[in-house]
């Protein structure tokens, strides 16, 4: 498997590995400088990412779900083309407790959680309708999206 730049194609780390997320935990395992790497689409749900360099790499459409980024060199990465701000992740939220991601970009925060995956509007509006019977879990969202909204902004 290989990682490539997305900036001009060159191979940036290679390994027999079966998946990308693979060969990606391999590299950060490695030291490997993943800086300008093409990680777009990549799954990397619960990989651990921990002191990986993805400075200037390409998250665009990375599953980043339970993704360990603590220490993670983010500085100057994209995210669909706009420059990657911040990543933070809430776990154990919801009826299925899952993690939830927010990729804060310059004019929007993207998020993920289960199966959901866009804007912070559109998942606030998710939240109300799935949750509208389940006052529980509709606080512990509505105090998410909160939480999540303050650090993006910190961000910014």
């Amino acid at each position: 498997m290989k990682i490539l730049s997305w900036r001009d194609g060159t191979c940036v780390y290679a390994c027999d590995a079966e998946t990308k997320r693979e060969a990606i935990e391999r590299a950060v395992r490695d030291a490997v400088n993943l800086s300008e790497a093409d990680l777009s689409e990549a799954n990397l749900s619960w990989a651990n990412l921990r002191w990986a360099n993805l400075s200037e790499a390409d998250l665009s459409g990375a599953n980043l779900r339970g993704a360990n980024l603590r220490e993670a060199n983010l500085s100057g990465a994209k995210y669909v083309d706009k420059p990657l701000l911040a990543i933070h992740q809430l776990s154990g939220i919801g009826s299925e407790r899952r993690a939830t991601v927010s990729i804060v970009l310059p004019d929007e925060i993207l998020i993920q959680c289960g199966c959901f995956h866009g804007t912070m509007e559109k998942f606030e509006q998710r939240i109300e309708s799935v949750h509208a019977d389940n006052e529980r879990h509709l606080r512990e969202y509505r105090a998410a999206t909160m939480c999540l909204k303050i650090w993006a902004d910190l961000a910014r």
